[in-house]
């Protein structure tokens, strides 16, 4: 979803700053964590990491598109898929 994102023109430079490793394994950790895996995700509340990153409605969905379409890819269940992206 990172990679598929980042490579996303609709995002302009949004993720230019971003530090990708972290991102995914932020990320991987909160499925991971969703789907009863042994991963506890120990990141930042999703309102304060993105706390004043002026994010649009429009790049919300982008990349919940994104991350939807990588777990369907990896075969999660629709109802972890749910709980992630809420």
């Amino acid at each position: 979803a990172v990679a598929e994102s980042v490579a996303d023109p609709r995002f302009g430079d949004l993720f230019t700053q971003a530090d990708l490793n972290r991102l995914r394994e932020q990320l991987a950790d909160q499925i991971c964590e969703l789907a009863s895996g042994p991963c506890v995700y120990q990141g930042l509340s999703m309102a304060d990491a993105h706390s004043g990153m002026q994010i649009t409605p429009s790049e919300f969905n982008w990349f919940v598109e994104h991350t939807r379409d990588a777990m369907i890819e990896l075969g999660y269940p629709v109802g972890t898929q749910n709980r992630l992206l809420a």
